[in-house]
């Protein structure tokens, strides 16, 4: 049972022991094949030459790193043509030849350079028991395989920056998977247009208002629908509206204006009307006739 768990189900190893050491778990593993095809002329050979041992990083377990110490033969080579002489044995369910770390090992380091970049992928993984640098981890991703990505249908072109203001590259995107396809080092009608020639098949160009990509989306897919972006597209309908905001705001604020003149007036003769009605009889009286103010006035 625990072999299943520890050493895949195809290879032909046999768990040998478990040993703890410290803050490390040692996994001791050996080969049952009794023979093997050499890899460079696929000729079977029987005849044991010597054993060697291999010492590959595994994933942790339980906060503890684990290493395997796995016994490797070597055999006799009896081809002639062959360069080989003698030859070790392949795992390739576990590990790939002159490997440092297993396959499920590696699967997860990449995912995590992946998803963090270089140091910050090291410190975690460090703190889940798989001590790693982020140099390393920058190789892992050099060595990886670029996928094989499909033309798309539906394109996205946009530009990036390399440096704002000055430099601008390309960006191609499947809109349909939402993944990225392929960066274009310029900002140019050929840069796009050798990529449309060199990948027919999209039916759909989402692109901006720029002329650039304009003439290139035309005269790489001349039978392709060229659409504005959603991006653009309501970059352009908020722009509309603030626009017309403003004119309404400036007519709305006029109008306020006179109503505000309107409504002074209305208030001050309703205060005069207060004042008046709450004045004494006799203050309501005209005020007699002085000579000496009336001379003053004068």
């Amino acid at each position: 049972m625990l072999q299943e768990i520890l050493l895949p189900k195809e290879s032909q190893l046999r768990l040998a022991s478990i040993e703890l050491n410290g803050q490390m778990i040692v996994i001791s593993v050996a080969s049952t094949n009794q023979q093997e095809n050499c890899p460079h002329c696929q000729k079977v050979s029987s005849r044991i030459h010597s054993h060697y041992r291999r010492h590959p990083a595994d994933l942790p377990l339980a906060g503890h790193t684990v290493r395997l110490e796995i016994s490797v033969k070597r055999f006799f080579g009896f081809n002639d043509d062959c360069q080989c002489t003698t030859f070790a044995e392949r795992m390739p369910e576990l590990l790939k030849p002159y490997a440092r770390r297993t396959n499920r090992l590696l699967q997860n380091q990449l995912q995590a350079a992946f998803v963090l970049g270089g140091e910050a992928s090291a410190r975690l993984l460090t703190l889940m028991g798989v001590p790693v640098s982020g140099d390393t981890l920058l190789r892992l991703i050099r060595q990886t395989p670029e996928a094989e990505v499909k033309t798309p249908r539906v394109l996205g072109v946009d530009d990036w920056a390399k440096r704002k203001g000055q430099d601008y590259g390309t960006l191609l995107v499947d809109l349909e998977n939402r993944q990225p396809v392929d960066l274009l080092l310029e900002r140019s009608v050929a840069s796009l247009a050798e990529w449309l020639k060199a990948h027919p098949g999209v039916e759909i160009i989402s692109r901006d208002r720029g002329t650039e990509y304009i003439k290139g989306a035309t005269e790489g897919a001349p039978d392709a629908i060229q659409v504005a972006d959603r991006w653009h597209l309501l970059k352009n309908l908020r722009e509309a509206l603030q626009r017309l905001s403003c004119v309404f705001d400036h007519r709305l604020s006029k109008k306020q204006k006179d109503c505000s003149k309107a409504n002074l007036n209305v208030l001050k003769q309703q205060r005069y009307q207060i004042r008046m009605e709450n004045l004494s009889p006799r203050s309501k009286r005209p005020p007699r006739y002085n000579p000496k103010q009336h001379q003053r006035q004068q």
